[in-house]
């Protein structure tokens, strides 16, 4: 569904590494991926205000931010907090859609077109998901 949301969208790419990579994937091995890929390039890790507060839960949560800038986007009905890693915190304007939110409207029946991209609702109900 991201491939078909991000067609035509030159401003984006596709990374499937921790599908490929199998097993278990921690994001501090594939920021040392990308790391390695691009020695002189900016990285930044974003995340939603409450994965924030889990960040210090996270496998090696020390080495996230020597491997990227950590960005705390707000999210609506979350507050921006504390982190306990070095991250800088963003508000953002909210949009009031989420994976929850088009789960829940496709069991009801209603349509999803003004939340998804076109393609990815086609997806969704030529193959009959969250139906159930």
């Amino acid at each position: 569904m991201l491939r078909r949301a991000l067609a035509g969208n030159s401003r984006f790419g596709l990374d499937l590494r921790e599908i490929e990579r199998g097993g278990v994937s921690y994001t501090t091995d594939t920021l040392r991926d990308l790391r390695h890929e691009l020695p002189s390039d900016e990285l930044f890790l974003m995340v939603g205000a409450d994965a924030a507060r889990e960040l210090g839960k996270w496998r090696e949560a020390e080495a996230l931010a020597r491997l990227a800038e950590v960005v705390v986007l707000s999210r609506p009905g979350q507050q921006l907090s504390d982190c306990d890693v070095p991250c800088r915190f963003v508000e953002v304007p909210a949009i009031g859609v989420s994976a929850s939110l088009v789960r829940e409207a496709v069991r009801r029946g209603t349509s999803i077109r003004d939340l998804v991209p076109s393609a990815v609702a086609e997806y969704i109900e030529s193959h009959s998901l969250y139906t159930v």
